[in-house]
């Protein structure tokens, strides 16, 4: 008998200020969905795991990722993600964008990449489904995360910026 998987959540560390808050925020919201819906538990885990993508066996820590896999290579990474989220800084932006996306794209099982503004309400979701296209997202504007069949505010993932030096 197959048993379904249930998604399990990593809130990678090493994240601090507002980029922890908000990758924070939007653990909490993908964990939640799965431990209280539907009978379903999540494993969300508090140490670090690393994205490993196979064909050029590189490492990456994103600040937040989704696996369905039953059994992973290892403990400290995983190479079957369905969704990483990223909460770029000035000093990674670029890198976030162009050599992990870039890396990312190339996982099989990688359904969506996501983008959350640190300074600003503002996430941008990549999905397979639409080629990567991008979907840009802003204050009042809700998005689905349809990896982990989960719908949100962009208020409910920007839980602090910046810009406006208010807290949401």
């Amino acid at each position: 008998m197959e048993i379904p998987l249930q998604p399990r959540s990593t809130l990678v560390g090493g994240a601090q200020g507002t980029k922890n808050d908000d990758a924070g925020s939007l653990h909490r919201q993908v964990d939640g969905r799965h431990h209280h819906g539907a009978g379903g538990r999540s494993g969300a885990f508090s140490r670090p795991v690393r994205v490993r993508t196979e064909q050029d066996d590189r490492f990456y820590y994103p600040d937040l990722l989704v696996s369905c896999t039953r059994h992973e290579p290892s403990a400290y990474y995983t190479e079957a993600p369905v969704l990483i989220v990223q909460v770029p800084s000035q000093s990674t932006e670029r890198h976030d964008r162009a050599e992990k996306f870039y890396h990312y794209r190339r996982l099989g099982s990688l359904q969506e990449y996501v983008l959350v503004a640190q300074d600003l309400m503002r996430v941008e979701v990549y999905r397979r489904s639409s080629g990567w296209d991008l979907e840009l997202y802003g204050e009042g504007d809700r998005f689905c995360l349809e990896a982990v069949d989960l719908e949100l505010a962009v208020e409910d993932c920007c839980t602090r910026f910046t810009g406006w030096g208010e807290h949401v």
